[in-house]
C-alpha cells in the first residue's frame, strides 16, 4: 500500500512537534523547580526591613564630606527620620559606593507637604587614595572628592 509522499511528511511534522511539546514540558517542569528553591532561599534569609516610608528626592549634591539632600514628604505631627543605608563598595577606578535612602515616618498620617534638606558625613566612605569615590545613590552617580 503506497500512502504517498504527503503521509510521509505529516507523519515527520507531528513526530517533531510531539517532541518539541515533550521538551517544552520537561522545561517547564524544570523552571518550576528552581523557582521554588529561590522562595526557599529567600524565606531563610535573616534581613532586617528597615522603614522605608514614602518621600520624593528632589536634588542631591557633595559639600565637602557631607551629603546634601532636599527631600520632600507628607506629614506634620511626628518626627520623620532619614537614614543612608550603605551598600558594597564597588571595586573600579575610582571606587563606587551604593548607597540609598530610607524615611521612617514614625506612623505619621499628617497631610502637610514638608520639604526640607538633610546632611550626611560622607568621610567613611573614602575609599580611595587617589581622592575621588562616586558615590551612587539609587542610580545617580556623585563625584565625591577628599584629601
Amino acid at each position: 500500500m503506497n500512502l504517498g509522499f504527503g503521509f510521509h511528511v505529516f507523519r515527520r511534522f507531528v513526530t517533531v512537534l510531539c517532541a518539541a511539546l515533550f521538551f517544552a514540558l520537561a522545561m517547564s517542569c524544570q523552571r518550576q523547580h528552581t523557582d521554588q528553591s529561590t522562595e526557599a532561599i529567600e524565606l531563610k534569609t535573616n534581613e532586617i526591613k528597615v522603614a522605608n516610608d514614602p518621600f520624593d528626592l528632589i536634588d542631591a549634591s557633595i559639600s565637602g564630606d557631607s551629603l546634601m539632600l532636599s527631600v520632600r514628604y507628607g506629614g506634620g505631627c511626628s518626627e520623620h527620620v532619614f537614614a543612608l543605608d550603605a551598600g558594597p563598595m564597588l571595586k573600579s577606578l575610582p571606587p563606587k559606593q551604593l548607597i540609598s535612602l530610607s524615611h521612617n515616618a514614625n506612623g505619621d498620617n499628617c497631610r502637610a507637604l514638608i520639604q526640607k534638606t538633610i546632611g550626611f558625613d560622607l568621610s567613611s566612605f573614602q575609599g580611595s587614595p587617589r581622592g575621588i569615590t562616586i558615590i551612587v545613590l539609587d542610580g545617580t552617580e556623585l563625584v565625591y572628592e577628599y584629601h
